[in-house]
This record gives structure tokens, C-alpha cells and sequence, in this order.
């Protein structure tokens, strides 16, 4: 999954926010019960770190360029993890095992952050397990 939305990136079902433990921050946009969906939809705002994309792609014209549009794209790193309230501006796509140059753990890595807390992925394999 790219940190920005659009581009070439696989498309992905929503996910059910079913507790606030494992899957929400505090400043969470989404709560306990929603579908957090991984593509823009109709009625969706602009992506939170990009205010003034295009809602379509924009074609580009004398003096400027072409623009991609948010609607119907895949959300990216960034605005899945700004829904759920987890976002930091500091953050980088991913930091590897041991931390990075800069003294950054994996509490920076937005691949790491994104993904459940053990106890919720324990709990999912029991579900699809009985299904």
C-alpha cells in the first residue's frame, strides 16, 4: 500500500472497526461499529493531508498539470491511519527491525502501526476459524 492515495495499489475490503482496542486512536474520525472503507466513495472529504485534490482526475492544460483525483481511489497509508486516529506527521512508510538512522522505532512505521494489535488478530483467526 502506497502512503498517498491513488496510484497502483491493490484494492481492499473495508475493514469493521469492532473494538477501540487494537484499531483506534484518540482522535479517531471513525468509532466502534463503523466500516472503514480503503477506496474514497461518493461523499467522501478530500484526503486529510491533501485538502485540495481534485475530486476527478484532471487533465493537464497550457501552464498546468495533470491532477489525480481522489474519488474511487485507494486511500493509502496515510488517510487510513488518520481515520483511525493514529497518524503522526513524523511518521515514515515503514522502519525496519532496530529502528532507522534517525533513531526511529517501529512506533514511526506507518506499515507497522496500520497493522491489528495481536489480541485482535488472535481473536480474527478464531472467527474465520468457525466460519
Amino acid at each position: 500500500m502506497n502512503t498517498g492515495f491513488g496510484g497502483s495499489q491493490p484494492l481492499m475490503r473495508c475493514s469493521l472497526i469492532e473494538r477501540e482496542e487494537g484499531f483506534l486512536g484518540s482522535d479517531a474520525v471513525l468509532k466502534v461499529g463503523d466500516y472503514q472503507y480503503m477506496h474514497f466513495r461518493p461523499g467522501d472529504q478530500p484526503p486529510h493531508f491533501d485538502p485540495d485534490a481534485p475530486m476527478h482526475d484532471v487533465a493537464a492544460t497550457a501552464g498546468c498539470k495533470a491532477r489525480e483525483g481522489y474519488m474511487h481511489k485507494p486511500k493509502g497509508l496515510k488517510q487510513i491511519l488518520w481515520e483511525r486516529g493514529l497518524y503522526r506527521p513524523e511518521m515514515i512508510k515503514d522502519v525496519k527491525k532496530g529502528g532507522d538512522a534517525q533513531g526511529r522505532d517501529k512506533s514511526f512505521s506507518m506499515v507497522h502501526v496500520r497493522q491489528p494489535h495481536p489480541a485482535c488478530c488472535k481473536l480474527m483467526r478464531g472467527a474465520w476459524s468457525r466460519l
